[in-house]
């Protein structure tokens, strides 16, 4: 098996990008898995998509390089033989071993604290710190790992499949970092060789879908005569069962849209980071079972003032309100239930909903 991105395109350092472009158009070619009926076919084509991605990006393939020489270096360091004859002793916490030492223990301190932080959603500070610590500690692989969830929180999956490359050969005991590169480099692909014209239309039907019945619910509100269920609890005295069936449908049609379509990262990787982090999307869910705009306006003031946007989390949240507000009109129409009542409360469930249509559409896309 190929060890860098030069050896999977079957050339060498000194390519130019003519001659990577025509050996990626020859291997994609022979090792698509819709043409070729090889075991390790799709394995290779990723493989291969991955090297394009970084080799034909000059930035890219310039820090790329860069980690190869850093890579080598070391393996020589290592091969070297300890100087100074075998007779000699070297003193206990003296010589260059000590030396090399020395600096290791604050270089663990600044990588805690890079954990930490990212952990807090202090992404803005999270993020100059590793592409700091990239610049004075390039084999740490934990800074990679953070920028890779850092640019696939923000949709860039080609930047932090990448990063998630790097970071899983700094470190390959760490299944984690491979689990991210694979499932990113496979977003890659996807998009890079799905008919544009069905990715439009994707596009372009979801929210439509969504909207549909988000409409369908609204008007089932205007029509429906029902009782109230809860009509001794003052905030939602008159929510009815259809109510909140229709809201929860909503969020699911919401969710499940979404991602068929696009706008939304695959589920399961958003779950956690890739330093323990709970995902925004399901820390939010926690609080909008309390109350939806609270949880609205926490995400938009962490966002601001962090610099924590998330894409998908960012639709998500701008979806449900809309769908919130829509139904909220609907009920104000109604005769039998308060607007007011559905505004504060129908969020809830809709973003709930949404969360679990998201969830079931995406482990239906894997099925």
């Amino acid at each position: 098996m190929a060890r860098t991105h030069y050896e999977t395109l079957g050339l060498s350092r000194s390519c130019s990008a003519e001659q990577i472009r025509s050996a990626y158009r020859k291997l994609v070619l022979k090792y698509h898995p819709d043409r070729s009926s090889a075991p390790n076919a799709k394995e290779m084509f990723l493989r291969i998509t991955e090297a394009y991605e970084v080799l034909s990006d000059p930035a890219r393939r310039r820090d790329y390089d860069r980690l190869l020489d850093a890579q080598a270096a070391a393996a020589r360091r290592a091969a070297q033989p300890p100087s100074g004859g075998g007779s000699q002793s070297r003193p206990s916490g003296s010589g260059p071993r000590a030396r090399t030492a020395e600096p290791r223990a604050p270089l663990d301190q600044e990588i805690l604290r890079l954990t930490v932080l990212f952990s807090r959603g202090r992404i803005a500070e999270a993020e100059r710190l590793a592409r700091n610590l990239r610049q004075r500690a390039p084999r740490e692989p934990v800074p990679c790992a953070v920028l890779a969830d850092i640019e696939r929180s923000r949709g860039n999956l080609a930047a932090a499949a990448n990063l998630y490359a790097v970071a899983y050969q700094l470190n390959p005991s760490n299944e984690l970092y491979r689990l991210r590169h694979e499932e990113a480099a496979r977003a890659v692909a996807r998009r890079q060789h799905r008919d544009p014209a069905a990715q439009r239309r994707a596009q372009s039907v979801a929210p439509l879908v969504a909207a549909s019945v988000v409409l369908l619910a609204c008007v089932y509100l205007v029509l429906a005569k029902e009782s109230p269920i809860l009509e001794h609890l003052p905030p939602v005295s008159t929510w009815t069962l259809g109510t909140a069936v229709m809201s929860f449908l909503s969020g699911i049609a919401i969710g499940a849209s979404l991602l068929v379509g696009g706008y939304l990262d695959r589920f399961q990787a958003s779950l956690t980071t890739t330093v323990g982090r709970l995902s925004p999307n399901l820390a939010l869910a926690s609080v909008a079972v309390v109350n939806f705009w609270l949880a609205a306006l926490l995400y938009a003031a962490l966002g601001l003032s962090q610099g924590a946007f998330n894409r998908s989390t960012s639709r998500l949240v701008g979806a449900v309100a809309a769908a919130t507000l829509f139904l909220s009109l609907a009920a104000a129409v109604s005769d039998s239930i308060l607007g007011w009542q559905v505004f504060l409360w129908a969020g809830n469930l809709v973003y709930v909903g949404a969360v679990c249509g998201w969830m079931v559409a995406d482990a239906l896309a894997d099925a």
